[in-house]
């Protein structure tokens, strides 16, 4: 496996650049060191089951970050150091950290924004760390792109919601189409808290997200997705939701548009703490194909432990409405416009929500998707 000993290689020459000042200097080599042990996931790992990452096997990038690491953030061993995801660990021995913290009772009016864009035959390895204090609101968009040339971008969030406060996280991807993206996002939510995420993907050779929530007593989540994946790009959401104190709510809906041999995949697991009692939990999956050889694949996931629940979830995959093409067809709407205003339709109830100067770039993204999609003959 080439890419793993190119990055452990990386590492070591960068470590030789830091003159001692870096204090998250021991957590970086600790994960570089279990990166090197775990390999990058193949099929086997069941979390990776329909996400094949052999074509990473061989690539080669070098990794961005300052020239000499700089005394970083205690924050950084946090929520995303509690498991062992490779890419994790990998984004710690890296990271580029950026910190923001937003004060008690502060509702901030502007979007706090953060846009990366690659270099061809790099790789970025950002870390953003959001602090939002009790009773605080914000929105927080996040805008992934790159050039042209193949790349790998590996950013991590972590999110702290503390009691009270609000949070509607805004994530898009639209990186290049020869590019990989393996992206976290991980969140705790404090008691009567609020998350709200927002996340589109309609870019990148492979482009995953995966999100972990925590929920405490009262504590809100609702998260919305949109895949589109053609000519062979995999897009992939897997999230986890846990539930782990009562009265806590959460929602989540994802959608997927696939055409020609484009695969979809989504993974959503609930889970359900033994105290968490009178949680309300829904789920839905829902896949439009547009060619025989579209592949959508939805994998939701309940773990129940308290037996005072609700909890549903639901997938569905299905074609364009044929009575609905021919409807706007006799309205005079010719048909390669009718099938882009039933797929905006379908893709509308993600989108919403998303403030109005971020939107408008990301549906024109979205509308020349849809425009070059090929009609199944």
């Amino acid at each position: 496996m080439a890419a793993v000993a190119d990055f452990t290689k990386q590492w070591d020459a960068r470590r030789h650049l830091d003159a001692g000042g870096d204090a998250l200097l021991p957590a970086r080599e600790a994960a570089i060191r279990r990166f090197a042990a775990l390999g990058l996931p193949t099929p086997r790992h069941e979390d990776w089951k329909y996400t094949s990452l052999s074509a990473l096997k061989d690539a080669a990038f070098e990794p961005v970050s300052p020239a000499g690491w700089t005394a970083g953030d205690a924050r950084l061993a946090g929520i995303a150091l509690t498991g062992e995801d490779p890419f994790d660990l990998l984004n710690t021995a890296f990271a580029d950290v950026r910190t923001v913290t937003i004060g008690r009772n502060q509702d901030l009016a502007e979007p706090i924004v953060v846009e990366t864009m690659v270099r061809g035959g790099t790789s970025e390895h950002r870390r953003l760390v959001v602090d939002a204090e009790p009773g605080s609101r914000c929105t927080v968009v996040e805008i992934h792109a790159g050039e042209s040339a193949s790349y790998l971008t590996n950013p991590v969030t972590e999110i702290r919601i503390g009691a009270n406060a609000e949070v509607h996280h805004v994530r898009i991807v639209e990186d290049a189409g020869a590019a990989f993206h393996l992206g976290s996002v991980h969140v705790r939510v404090d008691r009567d808290a609020r998350y709200r995420a927002t996340s589109a993907i309609v870019g990148g050779r492979i482009a995953r997200v995966r999100m972990t929530v925590t929920l405490d007593k009262g504590a809100s989540a609702d998260l919305s997705g949109l895949a589109l994946a053609s000519d062979g790009a995999i897009a992939d959401h897997h999230t986890l939701v846990d539930h782990t104190a009562p009265n806590g709510s959460s929602r989540e809906t994802f959608k997927g548009i696939v055409d020609h041999g484009g695969r979809n995949v989504f993974t959503g697991r609930i889970v359900v703490r033994k105290d968490a009692q009178k949680t309300d939990s829904a789920q839905s999956i829902r896949n439009l194909l547009l060619s025989d050889d579209a592949i959508a694949n939805a994998r939701p996931q309940l773990e129940i432990l308290a037996d005072d629940v609700k909890c549903a979830h639901g997938a569905a995959v299905g074609r364009l409405d044929e009575e609905a093409l021919f409807y706007l067809r006799t309205r005079g709407i010719g048909i390669d416009d009718a099938r882009r205003l039933l797929m905006s339709a379908f893709a509308r109830e993600v989108l919403d929500g998303i403030p109005a100067p971020f939107l408008a770039p990301l549906e024109a993204r979205i509308e020349a998707w849809f425009s070059a999609v090929r009609r199944e003959s």
